[in-house]
């Protein structure tokens, strides 16, 4: 027996596909996590139908890797399965290709293109849960790469470098046991040449950031279908709400 799971291919199938499921991925797939999956010899988009679960795996393609990152949250949350089922029976379009449109732009069907790294890609690092038996020991540089990367979140292999020289090593180590990720993403450079990096996290929220999201976050953790109005001028912070409440 072997681990397996259904999966919305992002081409137009009218049918799910079954892939089987290396157990070290196994832990991070739930409904709607991303898969990178093989098709007729192609890297595919895909999203798993639900967990992984035992079954007769012979003959079965296993799937690629897992696109959502470890300890974050997915770019589809798994409720929205049905949701997504009857949208694309209502609009007669396949399941896979309707969950691809439903991204951002340069996540959808082109999300293939992350398996062939280009030049301007660079290669950044996830933390991901792995064996106990895998994990570094306290106070190695391992050790630290991996508690650095659960506080700040996936991270660019050129900025850990400032603190972990050498990274590339450590990196690879720490993938082949399962407790780290790589994939490379876009380079988004500035005016002068330098990578734009993700905004880090607020400690903490202003007082009317933390009133608008006791309002709103309420209505989302029990799937209440509600309108809020965030006003404030530029710069106030209402994105940061958005972000924090999705």
């Amino acid at each position: 027996m072997a681990l397996r799971v259904e999966v919305a291919v992002a081409a137009p199938l009218w049918r799910p596909l079954t892939y089987s499921v290396p157990p070290e991925l196994a832990p991070l797939i739930k409904p709607l996590t991303r898969l990178m999956v093989p098709l007729r010899s192609r890297p595919r988009l895909g999203f798993a139908l639900g967990s992984p679960e035992e079954g007769p795996g012979k003959g079965l393609k296993p799937i690629g890797d897992v696109l959502d990152e470890a300890g974050q949250p997915q770019m589809l949350p798994p409720g929205l399965l049905g949701f997504f089922q009857r949208a694309a029976a209502y609009y007669q379009a396949p399941l896979g290709q309707a969950l691809a449109w439903s991204l951002p732009s340069g996540l959808g069907a082109g999300q293939a293109e992350f398996s062939q790294p280009a030049t301007d890609k660079a290669p950044w690092a996830s933390y991901r849960q792995g064996a106990e038996e895998n994990q570094p020991r306290p106070g190695t540089q391992a050790a630290e790469v991996l508690e650095h990367l659960q506080g700040a979140g996936p991270l660019p292999l050129a900025t850990l470098r400032n603190d972990f020289p050498r990274i590339t090593q450590l990196a690879r180590k720490l993938e082949s046991t399962g407790w780290l990720s790589i994939s490379h993403r876009p380079v988004v450079s500035d005016l002068l040449g330098l990578p734009i990096l993700p905004e880090p996290r607020p400690e903490a929220y202003t007082a009317d950031q933390q009133a608008a999201l006791d309002a709103i976050i309420p209505a989302v953790t029990d799937h209440e279908f509600k309108s809020f109005l965030l006003y404030g001028v530029t710069g106030s912070g209402k994105t940061e709400v958005y972000v924090a409440a999705c």
